[in-house]
């Protein structure tokens, strides 16, 4: 793979972004890049951490989209799919996995693999029951 460059462009949503807020424009697209990298400084890293949590609604949603579209590519390769009760379990031990992940701050030592919660990188109190 080639060397990635952070180039400059512009969009609506960019230029939404700059109009609403030039410093949430500036750490969106410039600040955060190349955080991902190991080698990155660590205010880099910081903000690239920073940007990818995501909180437990929006966790919730994006797993759920990825299971869907893993089932529309099985629908179209293989023209079946597989039962709900299996569905519903895979999708729960992900989200447990998830879970244990975010909770051992692993998205700090890999966050492009790892997704972290801004539940438990501020530690906001979320009682048990609100996880189930």
């Amino acid at each position: 793979m080639g060397i990635l460059r952070n180039e400059f462009s512009w969009s609506k949503s960019r230029n939404e972004t700059f109009q609403s807020c030039p410093r949430r424009y500036w750490f969106h697209y410039y600040g955060s890049w190349g955080g991902w990298d190991w080698q990155s400084d660590s205010r880099t890293r910081q903000i690239y951490v920073l940007k990818q949590l995501h909180n437990r609604f929006a966790w919730i949603g994006v797993k759920v989209h990825k299971v869907l579209e893993e089932l529309l590519h099985q629908l179209k390769k293989s023209k079946s799919l597989p039962s709900y009760q299996s569905v519903a379990e895979n999708l729960q031990n992900r989200l447990r996995q998830d879970y244990r992940d975010s909770r051992d701050a692993n998205y700090r030592v890999r966050p492009k693999r790892f997704m972290g919660l801004v539940e438990h990188e501020y530690q906001l109190p979320v009682n048990n029951e609100e996880w189930r």
